[in-house]
């Protein structure tokens, strides 16, 4: 049984999406996200930035029977589509911590130490300069990772830097992501609505409930997904969280998963036997034989790798650049530049990049000092050092996080630019400095697997 059974997971690891090729879709992913980044930019600071600017707040009515939900272009994309982003971040973090970089305690120690670290720094450093001021409540801002635009930039390094330091960086900024999931949850929802809230952690417990009983059937998850978002929106918690939420509830594996695979792969081979009797020529029959194929092929997979699956080229190509292209457009103006000294500005600089590094190199360096984890073989702290200057590129996050932060302060738009301006400007210096920092570590010979 426990052949069969490693049998089993060595086809499922095929069939799983590579990290060479996750690697390849992140950079390609970035490159898409900086291109969206300047035509924004650029488009906010010509002639036509007004209307450009003004175009996100377009208004748009829903109607459902006698249900009607009235919201801007702008909260339709970082309130509803955003949503989908966090569920493949939600999914992400559970792929890793069953069975990914995540999935055992020597494995996920020393990135969640550094992860907490690279949060903590940054957000002290945003607050020595914000102390005892109203944008104090912008601490979480610097404290973010952009997954793509940092896998971008240590990708571009290839065969410059060892493989197991791309692992450390993808688990490093999904530990991030989980952190921030947190600190939106907890430090930047609205005041409680608790009549709702109370329905959404009703709708939570029939989601794990139909987790629990084995449930596949997405369609049944969307549903009660849908009401959750509507729950949390209504509650004053951000519905993103709703996204991270429906990810944990939907199943990694079911508890039979063996004979379900099983099962299903008897399936697979009975419609490839009828696919090639002579008798079969019909192309009715044919087409039918490939449909049911498609499907036992799909269900042999588990419903969250299908969710990913389904959302992973939806998210990168269309959700991140859309948010990007909505966010970034950033008015560079006299103003903007003299804010740039702010206490804002400056808390977000340093953050980010000071911040970010040290946070990073420091917790990392103590976790192997002391032995609570240690670096792998082909790594060491100088090229940790390096990684944690691009994990300062916090951009999208950060983004995100901004509008959160600033939502409560009265006008806000000033503190908004100047903190969107700030962030690019350190993403794009920490990305840069991180890029030539380990370019040119000294040229060594790694063994890497799949390289």
């Amino acid at each position: 049984m426990k052949k069969k059974i490693k049998n089993v997971g060595g086809v499922l690891s095929k069939l799983a999406l590579p990290l060479q090729q996750f690697f390849a879709e992140a950079e390609l992913s970035g490159m898409l996200l900086l291109t969206v980044t300047v035509v924004a930019m650029i488009l906010a600071n010509s002639s036509f930035g007004e209307s450009f600017l003004h175009f996100w707040h377009t208004e748009f009515e829903f109607h459902v029977g006698g249900f009607k939900m009235v919201m801007d272009l702008h909260i339709l994309i970082n309130d509803v589509l955003m949503t989908l982003f966090f569920i493949m971040v939600g999914g992400e973090i559970k792929r890793e911590v069953s069975e990914g970089a995540l999935s055992t305690r020597e494995k996920a120690i020393l990135p969640i130490v550094a992860a907490f670290g690279g949060m903590l720094f940054p957000a002290l450093f945003y607050t020595a300069f914000n102390f005892n001021q109203p944008t104090a409540v912008g601490w979480g801002i610097p404290t973010a990772t952009d997954i793509a635009f940092s896998l971008t930039i240590i990708s571009l390094l290839g065969k410059k830097v060892p493989f197991s330091l791309k692992i450390f960086l993808m688990a490093l900024a999904i530990a991030d992501d989980l952190g921030a999931i947190v600190v939106i949850a907890f430090f930047y929802s609205n005041s409680l609505d608790f009549y709702h809230l109370f329905g959404g952690l009703v709708v939570m417990g029939i989601l794990f409930l139909l987790n629990k009983a084995d449930v596949t059937n997405l369609k049944i998850y969307c549903l009660f997904g849908v009401i959750l978002w509507y729950f949390f929106f209504m509650a004053g918690i951000h519905p993103t969280i709703a996204g991270v939420v429906f990810a944990f509830a939907v199943p990694f594996r079911l508890s039979d998963w063996e004979n379900v695979f099983e099962e299903k792969m008897k399936l697979v081979r009975q419609y490839f036997y009828a696919l090639e009797n002579p008798k079969n020529t019909d192309k009715l029959v044919r087409g039918e034989l490939i449909e049911k194929l498609q499907v036992a092929s799909t269900e042999m997979e588990s419903p969250l790798h299908n969710v990913l699956v389904a959302l992973h080229p939806i998210s990168s190509y269309v959700i991140m650049p859309l948010f990007a292209f909505a966010n970034a457009g950033v008015i560079i103006n006299t103003d903007a530049l003299s804010n740039i000294f702010s206490p804002v500005s400056l808390g977000i600089l340093c953050g980010l990049m000071l911040g970010k590094s040290t946070g990073i190199w420091l917790t990392t360096w103590a976790a192997v000092k002391f032995k609570i984890a240690k670096l792998p073989d082909d790594v060491d702290m100088k090229f940790i050092y390096g990684m944690a200057w691009v994990a300062g590129i916090g951009f999208t996050m950060s983004m995100f996080v901004t509008g959160l932060a600033f939502k409560s302060i009265p006008n806000n738009e000033s503190y908004i630019e100047t903190a969107k301006l700030s962030i690019l400007l350190a993403s794009t210096l920490s990305g840069i400095i991180g890029y030539f920092y380990l370019s040119l570590l000294k040229k060594v010979v790694f063994k890497q697997t799949g390289n």
